[in-house]
């Protein structure tokens, strides 16, 4: 039952629940005063079918339901800072009394801590925008799957985990006609064919297999990364070199050389297709075949214009390579070629190539690229790069927009149709392989309101040693000018940390307090909230436990230190890596920007902290803030309208609505890349 609930939390911010004929809304009453205090509530749908229940049915809800909501919110746990009376009580202690308690801590191997009693801290009113949950159909629940397969982007781990939930837990599921996204199809495909189930209508090319064996084996199904292949089983062995064999070339496999080369000696092609072990020997042998990629290369580099012919043979790399060749080609006949084959090209990649155009309209001595793969850190590149041809990039641009209103006006009608202007701050959804478990989902880039917040609250709760949470302050032009951290415990009168805790067997939590505008004050614009591991275990994911988030407060020293109803966002850390960024806050236009990222070029070296990574945090914090390479939901959602409705100015006229309400929540990610990215 928890796991049905997690997912249908998750994905559907909605329960099943089958009413029945009795009369029980005290308790239904009970059950959702209690799911108030996490930061929940139902809708009245849900209230009325969970009072109808019989008691000993909403007592047997309650216990489940309670935990995944405090799990969401991550208050399944104890949080107890260093100083117990936080913020205050840092804030008046003296400078001597902080560097000998930390001292202390430290010589002991993080066994002591200061003992101080925690006074009664007073109550007070703090706004709170709770969280509804409701009514959802056993059609809806079956539908997750259906959707999660649907999506024309990558999943994150999260979602390739409930997808794996239903291909072993569920006997009837609901397939779409085609699962478009390749790595979700194989790893569809690796469950399947560890269930022994027949594959062969999901396998169409090579790069399908060496997918699979790298799902099979525990990999990155997006190849980003080296794969350790584990000794399969001589029946797999054999189903996947008979599958390999009707599909594979030795220019397929030219594409990903090394991985096939070890790839094919863990399959012993040679047991089960004597065209597989020819095929295998002559990649082993180093034979040299020219790839299509390579003839277009080629032709580039030697400035063959005859290559905008070739590229038209295959659209979707044409639509990769259109920057590179508007710089070396004469741009009207790039746009011309490529014009004549835009309508084959997938809505997936225009609306890239769309976004890239955008960002592409000045010179720039510099620019920041996010490489593919489960770990995402952001890497600057710092090559000139001349603005392309502004005609050439606008009659794409163009021309991009026209065929994807053709594209949309085959749906449904929308009728009136109204989009909030907030979503121009939203960019599109991409690369969720590395999106992080958390309250909410969202692109990065995102600006979300922070609403009535006067502080700004970071959490970290951690089980194991060391890490530590931090925030950097910077200006608006991204220098970074101070640290609050465990070497700096506190900043003038905006911003306090609650003590640093070293060695946590059974848990330990550190926290952050900003007063927004206070720090705006001091001349800061940006705040980034950041965790390093300082020392033992080097990556989150080798931790028991890790969460990190934030919680909007306006009266600090009151309530309980953590109040879950007052998380904004609670996020697991289990990634690869020893730092993360999993926000930077606008502090001006009062906005959490939605990061989740890790920093590249960060040492290894211990120790490792927020001064030493101050290179590192900046380029996270310019390559998110000034994100323009992509489509945003306000552009996306009006071609929509466009297509298959027309746009009003006034929401209360609309039938259709596209907000941040409505439109950008959790529930919504996967609608957006299944439903609207046709």
């Amino acid at each position: 039952m928890i796991e049905n609930l997690q997912i249908s939390v998750k994905k559907l911010r909605a329960i099943v629940v089958r009413s029945s004929d009795q009369s029980n809304r005290e308790a239904a009453g009970a059950l959702n005063f209690a799911m108030n205090k996490i930061g929940f509530i139902m809708n009245q749908e849900l209230f009325e079918a969970v009072g109808s229940l019989p008691l000993e049915d909403i007592k047997a809800l309650a216990n489940p339901l309670l935990h995944v909501l405090r799990v969401e919110k991550g208050a399944d746990v104890n949080y107890d800072p260093m100083y117990p009376n936080f913020p205050d009580q840092v804030f008046e202690m003296s400078d001597m009394r902080l560097y000998l308690n930390a001292v202390v801590h430290y010589w002991t191997g993080g066994l002591w801590t200061p003992s101080f009693e925690k006074e009664l801290r007073a109550v007070a009113v703090e706004p709170v925008n709770l969280i509804t949950i409701g009514l959802a159909t056993d059609a809806d629940f079956a539908g997750v799957f259906t959707k999660l397969l649907s999506s024309k982007d990558s999943l994150s781990q999260t979602d390739l985990r409930i997808v794996d939930w239903f291909l072993t837990t569920q006997s009837k599921l609901q397939y779409p006609e085609e699962i478009p996204f390749k790595e979700t199809l194989c790893s569809v495909a690796g469950t399947l064919l560890n269930q022994g189930k027949d594959i062969s209508n999901l396998v169409s090319n090579a790069t399908d297999v060496l997918r699979i064996m790298t799902k099979l084996s525990g990999g990155d199904v997006s190849l980003a990364a080296n794969t350790k292949f584990k000794s399969l089983p001589r029946k797999h062995r054999k189903i996947l070199t008979m599958a390999l064999e009707k599909v594979a070339s030795l220019e397929d496999l030219q594409r990903h050389k090394e991985k096939w080369v070890r790839a094919l000696h863990s399959l012993h092609v040679g047991d089960y297709s004597k065209k597989m072990f020819s095929v295998a020997k002559k990649l082993r042998e180093n034979k040299k075949v020219m790839t299509f990629e390579g003839q277009v290369e080629t032709k580039i580099q030697s400035l063959d214009s005859s290559v905008l012919g070739l590229l038209k043979q295959r659209p979707g790399v044409f639509a990769r390579r259109i920057d590179h060749l508007l710089r070396r080609f004469e741009p009207t006949q790039v746009v011309t070629n490529f014009l004549e084959v835009i309508d084959k090209v997938p809505t997936r990649n225009l609306t890239q190539l769309w976004g890239n155009l955008k960002a592409r309209g000045v010179d720039s001595q510099s620019y920041i690229v996010f490489p593919k793969g489960q770990l995402t850190k952001p890497q600057r590149v710092d090559t000139f790069r001349k603005a392309l041809d502004p005609k050439a990039s606008s009659t794409l641009q163009e021309g991009i927009r026209t065929t994807l209103v053709a594209r949309f006006s085959s749906l449904d009608e929308l009728g009136k149709v109204w989009v909030d202007p907030a979503l121009e701050g939203c960019p599109l959804p991409s690369q969720q392989r590395s999106a992080t478990n958390g309250l909410v989902s969202m692109a990065r880039g995102t600006r979300a309101p922070l609403g009535d917040a006067k502080v700004i609250r970071g959490f970290l709760y951690w089980v194991g040693r060391d890490i530590d949470l931090s925030v950097s302050f910077h200006d608006e032009n991204f220098k970074a000018i101070k640290q609050l951290y465990y070497g700096n415990m506190r900043l003038g009168n905006y911003a306090v940390h609650s003590g640093d805790i070293t060695n946590a067997p059974k848990g330990a939590s550190e926290f952050v307090d900003v007063d927004i505008e206070k720090t705006i004050e001091k001349g800061y614009r940006y705040m980034v909230l950041t965790a390093h591991i300082y020392s033992g275990p080097k990556s989150f994911a080798e931790h028991k436990k890790c969460y990190i988030g934030w919680m909007g407060r306006t009266e600090p020293n009151s309530n309980e230190i953590y109040e879950p109803a007052t998380v904004s966002q609670k996020m697991d850390l289990v990634s690869e890596a020893n730092n993360g960024t999993p926000v930077i806050f606008d502090l001006v236009t009062r906005e959490a920007i939605w990061v989740d990222l890790t920093m590249a070029g960060v040492a290894r070296a211990r120790p490792n902290n927020v001064v030493n990574s101050k290179a590192g945090i900046v380029d996270v914090l310019q390559s998110v803030t000034t994100l323009s390479n992509k489509v945003n939901l306000h552009e996306l959602f009006s071609a929509h309208a466009e297509a298959r409705g027309t746009l009003v100015e006034d929401r209360a006229d609309a039938d259709t609505v596209f907000s941040w309400d409505s439109e950008i929540n959790p529930t919504k990610v996967m609608e957006i890349n299944s439903e609207f990215l046709v």
